[in-house]
């Protein structure tokens, strides 16, 4: 009989979180800002994680992620690619930044998610942030996520319909290059 950790996957909100506004390493700049806000910058990441589903069930995910952090439009893009056996899972999110009350909000491109946070530290060098994100079925994740030198820790829960913890899941996102980043997506074509 197949284990339960072969049956599941991921759950997709669980991929997205940890990857919500920092400022991370592997950047490429954008000169094509004005002088009172960061240059556009290009962040890359390999993404691992390993959660529980419902206490006993074991299930990982790896993926990679890209995030084109735009001050000028206050917006962050995000295409998440997934690896090994989720590589037919591509998402992409566009989020929406209040700088003046360090919030954010954002959807996903099929419209399946939605979510807002809150942004700790400096503006568009954020060390840290919490978040809430709903699903169009009533299920909901909360992330909390703290960044470093070495990437991004993200704990997360997920709840169902009926706000009941389903899951728990810890994602590290380390920095790669762009030239990693096309190396391991090339792998997935």
């Amino acid at each position: 009989m197949p284990t339960k950790k072969a049956q599941l996957k991921t759950p997709k909100t669980s991929l997205y979180f940890g990857l919500m506004f920092t400022l991370a390493c592997s950047a490429s700049t954008d000169d094509s800002n004005d002088s009172s806000s960061p240059p556009e910058s290009t962040e890359y990441y390999e993404v691992t994680g390993e959660g529980l589903w419902e206490g006993s069930y074991p299930f990982e995910s790896h993926m990679l992620a890209r995030r084109i952090l735009q001050p000028n439009t206050s917006t962050i893009f995000e295409q998440f690619i997934g690896l090994g056996e989720e590589t037919a899972e591509s998402y992409e999110l566009i989020a929406d930044v209040d700088l003046e009350n360090s919030t954010f909000t954002f959807t996903y491109d099929d419209g399946s998610y939605e979510g807002t946070g809150v942004l700790i530290g400096d503006a568009w060098d954020w060390h840290a942030w919490e978040s809430t994100s709903f699903a169009t079925d009533g299920t909901s994740v909360v992330s909390q996520d703290t960044k470093d030198e070495n990437g991004i820790i993200a704990t997360k829960i997920g709840y169902d319909a009926d706000g009941q913890e389903q899951w728990t899941m810890e994602e590290v996102l380390t920095p790669i290059t762009e030239e990693e980043w096309q190396a391991l997506q090339d792998g997935v074509e």
